[in-house]
């Protein structure tokens, strides 16, 4: 069980008037914790692309000033256009996968609590 957690069931057993949402967890766990269990495959796809993109962004920006001919010119700012649209779209992938494990963590802690509330309510 991490920090967050503890302070969590303390908050909760104590009846303190801290508030839950006051419960913060730091942004290095956050990142950290992504490349740990079912999103370690997940984040190395992502930052290999993130980088894959990125480096062609930069060939073709480059490539454009180094460019003589209008077409290939056009070509390559089209390019790089391109690569950092799906670098967004692949960001914006890995967004949305983070966003759903951790509502899918909430709701199975959400469920452990609720059986922690019926098993204390039928044993009175």
């Amino acid at each position: 069980m991490d920090t967050f957690e503890t302070e969590l069931k303390e908050t909760l057993q104590n009846n303190t008037n801290r508030n839950v949402s006051e419960i913060s967890i730091p942004m290095r766990d956050v990142l950290i914790s992504s490349f740990k269990g079912e999103m370690k495959k997940f984040s190395l796809i992502v930052w290999t692309l993130m980088l894959v993109f990125g480096g062609l962004t930069v060939v073709c920006g480059t490539g454009f000033f180094y460019c003589d001919d209008f077409k290939t010119q056009l070509l390559l700012i089209v390019m790089a256009h391109l690569f950092i649209l799906l670098l967004g779209l692949v960001k914006l992938w890995y967004w949305m996968l983070a966003n759903r494990n951790g509502i899918n963590r909430e709701i199975k802690r959400l469920e452990m609590r609720i059986a922690e509330l019926t098993e204390k309510l039928s044993n009175r």
